[in-house]
């Protein structure tokens, strides 16, 4: 589990809710329960608000000064990810027994396969969050994608199975967005009805 905690790590899907805490979807039973989640052909996202811009600018600024926006810095990144979605399919039973179960994962999944069963357990797991948090945590949302969206920038013949799945992933990130925004207009309606 600490190879996959860290590996989503690299690419800045830390699993932390707006509020700092573990979700506690990450400690119960190994097993998928979600089918393969799909972006839909005419997907067509809400455009980018000003906030979200100021937020992936914070964002950007602490990844300049982490280092993490130069050149070598994101081709070791891209590496990691490699070695990640390497490993994360040669899990064996016994290993997962060792790591303790882990909500949605099964043993040959790739990490596309698992980032959906997590994409989809954030889903769930959102229609609890109240109006404020729903906001803080597309802020979040949308430096996840920026991550994916500038490790894509160096991508080169060599790496080319994963900038692919890092395509597919900020396509699917982009869907969780919408799904977060489509939550938030909800609840903030029900909440002004209930005034």
């Amino acid at each position: 589990m600490l190879i996959v905690i860290s590996g989503f790590a690299i690419v800045g899907c830390d699993f932390n809710t707006p509020k700092g805490k573990l979700p506690p979807f990450l400690s119960v039973t190994p097993a998928p329960k979600f089918p393969a989640l799909i972006v839909p052909e005419n997907f067509s996202p809400t455009p980018i608000t000003a906030d979200e811009v100021k937020s992936m600018e914070s964002f950007k600024n602490i990844e300049h000064k982490r280092g993490h926006d130069l050149l070598e810095s994101k081709m070791i990144q891209l590496e990691g990810f490699k070695s990640i979605n390497e490993n994360l399919k040669n899990i064996t039973e016994d290993e997962l027994k060792f790591l303790g179960p882990v909500e949605g994962y099964s043993p040959g999944m790739t990490i596309e396969e698992y980032s959906d069963q997590v994409i989809q357990q954030m889903m769930v797991e959102a229609e609890k969050f109240p109006v404020p948090v729903l906001v803080e945590f597309r802020y979040e949302i949308v430096s996840w994608i920026y991550r994916l969206q500038s490790l894509k920038q160096v991508c080169t013949p060599e790496n080319s199975e994963e900038c692919l799945i890092l395509g597919k992933l900020s396509e699917k990130y982009l869907l969780l967005r919408e799904r977060i925004i489509e939550m938030t207009g909800r609840k903030y309606a029900e909440e002004i009805r209930n005034k």
